[in-house]
């Protein structure tokens, strides 16, 4: 896994165009207290070949308000360069057990559901991606808007259900999108 580091300074984003438009939308259903965090990180260079991803991230229903992720990835390596394989690195830089802020919020058992939402990395761009991943029903899908794209529904393993959010949301979005694990 590559490594992330986490700030809370603001840093300038490169003059280069990106291909991703918006911002990727992650809620969580936390049991105890029982509330919704939510997650609105903001890349800054996804859709380009940097070695470093860079994205802010503005948190709701936890004391951290706002923080910054950067993670080294390889340039120019056509498996790092594909658009949800280095977007499915960013969300481990922000979900990732050594980055996530208030990591016992997001603990094992501590969620119920969690919600993903951003936009077609590998297709046209006005389309949306939902992954959707339940606790109580040991289930997760993936929903497009796109209705030429194929969605999906699939079991979510026994052994991911008592992990963290992060790591179960980073699973399954690998699993439904790449079609293959993650960790």
């Amino acid at each position: 896994m590559p490594k992330a580091k986490t700030t809370d300074r603001i840093q300038s984003a490169p003059g280069d165009a990106d291909i991703f438009t918006g911002a990727l939308i992650v809620r969580i259903a936390a049991l105890e207290p029982q509330r919704v965090i939510a997650a609105t990180v903001t890349p800054f260079n996804l859709g380009m070949d940097d070695a470093e991803l860079i994205a802010m991230v503005g948190w709701e229903g936890i004391d951290t308000m706002n923080s910054s992720v950067a993670i080294d990835v390889e340039p120019g390596d056509p498996e790092q360069s594909a658009p949800w394989l280095r977007f499915l690195q960013l969300l481990w830089a922000v979900f990732g057990p050594e980055t996530l802020p208030e990591p016992e919020v997001f603990g094992p058992g501590r969620w119920s559901s969690i919600v993903l939402s951003t936009q077609e990395l590998d297709g046209e761009l006005q389309h949306s991606v939902l992954v959707v991943v339940d606790r109580v029903r040991e289930s997760a899908w993936l929903i497009r808007s796109d209705p030429t794209r194929q969605s999906d529904a699939v079991l979510v393993p026994a052994e991911l259900l008592v992990m963290d959010a992060g790591a179960v949301l980073t699973e399954m979005a690998s699993r439904l999108i790449l079609g293959r694990p993650w960790l």
